[in-house]
This record gives C-alpha cells, sequence and structure tokens, in this order.
C-alpha cells in the first residue's frame, strides 16, 4: 500500500550546530513517504565549501523515529554510507548533515532539473536516443557503486535519479542502500519501491528469509 506524502515543513532557517552554518529554506521541491525536500541557501560558509551556495535539504521529522529504532538504524546506516562514499559525476554527493530537536537533515548538492520521473511525468515519454544517454549515466554510476564501493542501492527508480542543469544523472536516496558484504546477516532481504523491483525480488515477498 502506497503511503501519503508527509507534510512535515521545518523551520525557516535552521543552524547545524557543530560548525555554525546557518541555511535559510527556500522553495519545495517534493515530499515523500518519510522526509520532505526543499532547496536552502546557506548563509554563512561551512567548512566543506568556501562561498554561499544553494543546496537541496532532504529533512526527516523526528516524531516518524522516535517509536522506530529500524527507522533510526536506516537513517544512521543511511547517513554513515552516503557520507564515505567518494565524489562521482553520477552520485550525488552528501555536503553536510545535522539534527535539531523536531527533525533530521541532509544536505546535498542542489540539481535544478529535480527528477528523471518530472521529466517523463511532463513528457509522457522520453526518446530512445534520451533513453540510452539517461542510461548510460546510470550504468556508470552503479558500476562505481558495485565496483569501487561495494554498494548495492536496492531502490532505483526514475524518482530517485536526479537531474543537473546540464541533464547529467545523479544517483540519490540511499535510504536502502547497503553494503552487501559487510552485513549479510542483519539487512533487510526485500526492500525498495514495488513497482520497480526485480521479478526474483517479488517472490521473496512474505518469505521467512
Amino acid at each position: 500500500m502506497l503511503q501519503a506524502p508527509i507534510e512535515f515543513t521545518p523551520s525557516l532557517q535552521l543552524t547545524n550546530k557543530r560548525n555554525g552554518t546557518t541555511y535559510r529554506r527556500l522553495c519545495l521541491l517534493g515530499r515523500g513517504a518519510t522526509s520532505s525536500c526543499f532547496a536552502v541557501l546557506s548563509l554563512l560558509p561551512t567548512t566543506r565549501t568556501a562561498r554561499l551556495q544553494c543546496l537541496a535539504c532532504k529533512a526527516l521529522p523526528k516524531c516518524r523515529l522516535i517509536d522506530s529504532p529500524a527507522a533510526q538504524q536506516r537513517l544512521a546506516r543511511e547517513i554513515r554510507l552516503h557520507s564515505s562514499l567518494p565524489k562521482h559525476r553520477h552520485v550525488l554527493q552528501l555536503i553536510d548533515w545535522f539534527e535539531d530537536s523536531v527533525g533530521v537533515y541532509l544536505l546535498t548538492e542542489l540539481c535544478t532539473r529535480q527528477t528523471l520521473q518530472d521529466v517523463i511525468s511532463l513528457r509522457g515519454a522520453v526518446s530512445q536516443p534520451e533513453a540510452q544517454f539517461y542510461l548510460r549515466q546510470l550504468f556508470d554510476g552503479c558500476q562505481h557503486l558495485h565496483r569501487r564501493c561495494g554498494v548495492a542501492h536496492r531502490d532505483l527508480k526514475p524518482s530517485n535519479l536526479v537531474l543537473t542543469e546540464r541533464m547529467l544523472l545523479r544517483i540519490a536516496d540511499f535510504g536502502f542502500a547497503c553494503r552487501p558484504a559487510e552485513e549479510s546477516g542483519s539487512r533487510q532481504p526485500v526492500c525498495g519501491t514495488l513497482a520497480y523491483m526485480a521479478p526474483e525480488l517479488l517472490g521473496a515477498i512474505g518469505s521467512p528469509r
């Protein structure tokens, strides 16, 4: 059953107390089942940047995490895994993260063309040359994740593929990602989005594994 998009909206101004960076909330980029995404402007230089810049902020409400140890573990794993990834042209970079009394915030580069799903929804379809253009980038990003990082994303779909101003594709949202070699006994065996799951995974839903 599909979950309704979450309605969490953070404060107009957010501060990372670890490094003193303040972010001004701008426009809403989208809402998902567990988080909202906003464009933000960094008002003070961070330790990783030398100038003001616009970023994307994934905001997760703590009220959804307090009573769910499993959700807390997934978020901690997402932050740990995403922040450890080496920079790659087809993987969205996690720049910073912090929390306050009501939410947890993940700051990434802002991809102004939003997602591949937005492109498909607007136009109805993409041409074969365009599909090849995006698939080559997706395969390149997946190869980097699999071979160099040992990471399986486990939720690849158009809404998790964001596009830059130059229409370069970035793989985003590592909420279900894992390193199979390190987590073989503890990871969730079946996860992702039903419509985009591999057929062999559909047969495993409801199994005791």
